[in-house]
């Protein structure tokens, strides 16, 4: 089973969407239950996705590669000084882009430079072409966690400008625990193309026919990802372990051709 299994894996077919990793992972596993449609009409086909991507931000978490390296670009209008950008791992650049021929790289500040600076509320802040960045405070307390932009004045009066309240919508939806808020300052005074620099999580594989770096270019590796954490959740060390060596195994092999690019990277600066 596992070898005719493995047989699918061809170099013509190495490319995996989330209907070919499903089916994968339940021949692999012998875990049919996770993609059945019960007696009841209950449909379980999502649990064997569950494990797929909690492996997939397991290799986000784990292993650095440079096509975790991205940007994410957005349209910004007079008088915006928040952004909303979804699944952000690390931010390294933020750029402000004014028209084909002119842009910069934004200062980065910490959040208590922006209140010194910035003490009122941004919308009373006066605009200009956006010169600094940072981390904005995203959430209040668990308390007040549901409180909207309607009704927070109940609880007090002036809002900075950078919170995300309860209703908000986000990018493509993601959620607001997968959306980190930044502060872009002044606040612009036209329209700008701001672009974030930095290291993402892989996409999410939902839709049967999606895919993201791993399914595409290592499948076999986000598979036996997929296989160590569901022995992990069924508390099968030895499963874990097994599956663990054979994820460090194909490791080896990421890391080296990463470390050569970086390499090379350090050696093209300094000659």
């Amino acid at each position: 089973m596992l070898i005719s299994s493995l047989l699918l894996l061809t170099k013509e077919n190495i490319s995996m969407d989330l209907v070919d990793l499903r089916t994968q992972f339940v021949s692999l596993s012998g875990r049919n239950d996770l993609t059945n449609v019960m007696p009841s009409g209950a449909d379980f086909t999502k649990r064997a996705d569950f494990f797929i991507n909690n492996a997939v931000d397991w290799l986000d978490e784990n292993v650095e590669i440079d096509r975790q390296t991205v940007h994410y670009s957005f349209d910004i209008t007079a008088g915006t000084a928040r952004m909303l950008v979804p699944d952000p791992m690390v931010i390294f650049n933020v750029y402000s882009i004014r028209s084909n021929t002119e842009s910069h790289r934004l200062e980065e500040k910490d959040y208590a430079w922006v209140r010194r600076i910035y003490p009122g509320v941004l919308s009373s802040a006066s605009r200009g072409n956006p010169s600094t960045w940072t981390y904005a405070l995203t959430d209040l307390a668990p308390n007040q966690i549901a409180l909207t932009t309607g009704n927070f004045t109940g609880d007090y009066t002036f809002e900075f400008g950078d919170t995300l309240f309860a209703g908000e919508s986000t990018p493509g939806s993601v959620g607001r625990y997968r959306t980190r808020s930044f502060l872009i300052l002044p606040p612009a005074d036209q329209t700008y193309t701001i672009a974030f620099q930095g290291k993402f999580y892989s996409k999410f594989l939902l839709a049967d026919a999606d895919v993201n770096y791993w399914s595409e270019r290592r499948p076999q590796l986000l598979l036996k990802a997929s296989l160590m954490v569901l022995e992990g959740f069924y508390r099968n060390t030895e499963g874990y372990n097994d599956w663990m060596l054979q994820v460090e195994h194909e490791l080896v092999g990421v890391r080296k051709v990463q470390t050569d690019k970086e390499s090379h990277d350090v050696s093209q600066m300094e000659g």
